[in-house]
């Protein structure tokens, strides 16, 4: 379910998410949630962090490389158990997507009050193949089942984009997803029992 803005707290939870991102698409319900909860609002903000596939190994790779190989196949396990256990189906490779006009579409989303919601769509049509977040009619069509009419070409919003970015790297904001609550900077899907102490306290 989406916050309720009549009845929402002045302060809200601010979240860095990248639409490629497979951590970022599993930290998104139990944001939700939590500023559901604690009648939070929820600030979804887009980031993009771009993507690299990961190295294959080598017959001749040092410690170093093999080490970062190691980790980011981890990494990758990881994520995909986590979505095993919560039925969330990660078929696609993102490595080569641009989410810029979701991203854009995110704003525009948020301006009219239903970035939670469009951003539950744009996850999982882009992780089980069903949107091309690449094609404008696409993004559109999301933002138009919400009830947001754009007549604009989504572009424009490019410089708002920037902004948000700048934003957010003012924020020490380097990677997804990041939480900012109360002046405080979790980095990952992990801390959200420790974000809950926090706002509890």
């Amino acid at each position: 379910m989406p916050t309720d803005s009549a009845e929402l707290r002045t302060e809200s939870l601010v979240v860095a998410v990248d639409f490629t991102s497979a951590d970022s698409y599993l930290a998104l319900d139990p944001a939700i949630e939590l500023a559901n909860d604690l009648k939070l609002g929820l600030s979804l903000q887009p980031f993009r962090v771009p993507l690299s596939p990961i190295s294959a190994e080598r017959p001749n790779e040092n410690d170093t490389q093999r080490h970062k190989r190691i980790r980011a196949q981890y990494r990758q396990s990881d994520t995909r158990r986590y979505a095993q256990v919560r039925g969330i189906e990660l078929l696609a490779d993102p490595t080569e997507v641009d989410p810029t006009l979701a991203h854009l579409g995110l704003i525009l989303a948020t301006d009219h009050g239903v970035g939670p919601e469009f951003a539950q769509v744009v996850f999982r049509g882009l992780w089980t193949n069903q949107i091309d977040v690449q094609s404008e009619d696409n993004v559109l069509s999301v933002l138009r089942s919400l009830g947001v009419e754009c007549s604009d070409p989504l572009h424009l919003l490019g410089p708002k984009l920037s902004t948000v970015r700048d934003e957010m790297l003012a924020r020490e904001v380097f990677s997804v997803p990041t939480f900012l609550i109360r002046g405080e900077r979790f980095i990952g899907r992990q801390h959200f029992s420790m974000i809950r102490n926090l706002l509890e306290l």
